[in-house]
């Protein structure tokens, strides 16, 4: 994401605007294609908080563990 050879040129000329302006470009790309095709490639799921609440895990838990459960935070 960072432009390298671009950022080495910017440090060797002290052109810190510059430099700061090819962090910053990094920093603020949108990675979500980037995430979602990576979860399609590994088999997963494009939105796992989608696919966790349609598979109902959070019931079949409240099923085997009941309402009140409590954690002990480990």
């Amino acid at each position: 994401l960072v432009d390298r050879p671009a950022l080495q040129a910017a440090q060797e000329a002290n052109d810190v605007v510059r430099a700061e302006e090819i962090l910053r470009d990094a920093f603020l790309t949108d990675v979500r294609p980037l995430v979602a095709e990576a979860y399609r490639q590994a088999g997963g799921a494009l939105h796992p908080v989608r696919a966790y609440r349609a598979a109902g895990v959070r019931a079949q838990l409240i099923a085997q563990r009941g309402k009140f459960s409590l954690s002990t935070g480990l």
